[in-house]
């Protein structure tokens, strides 16, 4: 359940206070409980089909993940206005909860780990990993069979892409989601995708790449 005393939405102001207070009408048509074990479900299910050898690997793949599906599916839009520009791009309050959530009660084992690069390209830093428990295996395979097939198949689609492929289709089909990034002030991720092309904001991107990135990528 949300506990919105010690949930950061319902204390921080962000941008002005405008988008707690979408939250905050939002949530007037959800319930707390349905509200965390929407998104508690959606998390476990992409830890589940993203994971490589038992492990999934860093939780911004998470917040990009369930963005996008949020943009590109009505049947996720209730969770659209709960995102806000980040430093690596879009990343949600209620998936950060559901995340830390799901970690305090045994479901996921969270692991931070340092790596001198991810996916060929260099970062300073640490990262975080998600292990599903036997408890929350059992969870996810049930979370599974509910999703829609049209989501399913989506979501596989984007957990198979790198990390920087994952965060340049966000920032090239939603660049707006990219303005408090650490990298708005360089340029666009390349959008390493075989329909990146079909996009009108794709040729800002093509050929551009981080030079690297430091601290913790979550």
């Amino acid at each position: 359940m949300t506990n919105r005393d010690n949930y950061p939405c319902w204390s921080i102001p962000v941008g002005g206070g405008q988008q707690c207070l979408i939250m905050q009408i939002f949530c007037m048509y959800m319930e707390p409980d349905q509200l965390w074990e929407a998104v508690r479900d959606y998390v476990l299910v992409a830890v589940k089909l993203g994971s490589r050898r038992g492990v999934f690997w860093y939780k911004t793949r998470m917040h990009k993940t369930l963005f996008i599906l949020a943009q590109e599916f009505e049947e996720l839009s209730w969770l659209r206005s709960d995102f806000i520009p980040y430093h690596f791009g879009p990343w949600s309050y209620e998936v950060e909860f559901a995340i830390r959530e799901l970690v305090r009660l045994g479901l996921l084992e969270e692991e931070v780990v340092k790596l001198d690069e991810i996916d060929g390209l260099r970062h300073t830093g640490y990262v975080y990993t998600y292990r599903l428990t036997r408890a929350g295996r059992a969870l996810a395979e049930s979370a599974v069979k509910k999703l829609s097939p049209r989501i399913k198949k989506k979501m596989k689609e984007l957990l198979r892409l790198s990390l920087w492929e994952l965060i340049g289709y966000a920032y090239v089909r939603y660049p707006e989601c990219a303005s408090r990034s650490v990298f708005a002030d360089d340029e666009l991720l390349p959008a390493r995708l075989p329909y990146s092309t079909q996009h009108p904001n794709a040729d800002a991107a093509n050929g551009m790449h981080p030079q690297g990135s430091s601290n913790v990528l979550n």
